[in-house]
């Protein structure tokens, strides 16, 4: 309802957001912070609650769809300092629990219950990006395991063929990973039948081929076709640029 949370806040509403805005009390502070909002034109409501009371995060949040619809939006922002600033050998143990408590315990485990809920609501069209961030990010760390489950469920359920061919194609390369060549090309190219003009399924099918000898020919074929696509980025070209060198060499 201050500072930086505010500011987004305000932010958020000048791009159409609705806007719950929290504090552990409703006070004159939130009271101010609303009308702030408001004069931006879209609805605001206090959602005011003490976020380190972990068990009622989930009935305050559903409390506020409630009254401005789903939510797609968390900004995690809670935060405090020490009760009393000066020597770091006088911190007391009341202090500290209270920082852990809002800063770091409060921050986690709203973020928790808050994807817990946005990840229940089967088959929305809102949940595919999401879930597809979120196994990027699990790719990206090759946490694979983490990351497999919510390709899956993208390729299973979504209608839209690009987040389909992209969840395919992320699936095929992990499975490549694993050593199972025919596997990971069957899911590949499922992913180029639905999404003909991927860069990613057509960058991994070129590295897969390309280190095959029957198919090296075609996978080079491929990658040199790509290295002059325009809308491909200078990470993925530099990639494609050092593969085709090996080879070339």
């Amino acid at each position: 309802s201050t500072g930086i949370g505010l500011g987004i806040a305000c932010e958020l509403a000048r791009k159409n957001y609705s806007i719950a805005l929290n504090a552990p009390f409703l006070n004159e502070e939130l009271e101010a912070a609303m009308a702030k909002v408001q004069k931006l034109g879209v609805p605001v409501i206090a959602a005011a609650f003490d976020v380190t009371d972990i068990d009622q995060h989930t009935e305050c949040l559903s409390n506020i769809e409630s009254q401005l619809g789903q939510l797609t939006t968390l900004v995690n922002n809670a935060g405090v300092s020490v009760l009393q600033r000066g020597d770091l050998l006088a911190v007391s143990p009341e202090s500290f629990d209270r920082c852990m408590n809002v800063n770091a315990k409060a921050v986690f485990f709203l973020s928790q219950a808050f994807s817990k809920k946005i990840l229940s609501r089967e088959l929305n069209p809102d949940i595919f990006p999401m879930r597809i961030a979120l196994a990027n990010r699990y790719f990206e760390e090759f946490n694979y395991s983490s990351a497999l489950p919510h390709f899956m469920y993208v390729a299973q359920n979504s209608e839209d063929l690009e987040l389909k061919s992209l969840a395919l194609s992320q699936i095929g390369w992990m499975v490549h990973d694993s050593g199972d060549t025919a596997t990971s090309l069957n899911y590949i190219e499922e992913a180029l039948t639905i999404s003909p003009d991927s860069l990613l399924a057509k960058t991994y099918f070129g590295i897969i081929l390309i280190q095959q000898e029957e198919t090296r020919n075609e996978g080079y074929e491929i990658l040199s076709l790509l290295r002059t696509n325009p809308i491909l980025s200078g990470d993925d070209l530099e990639i494609i640029e050092e593969i085709l060198s090996i080879y070339e060499n």
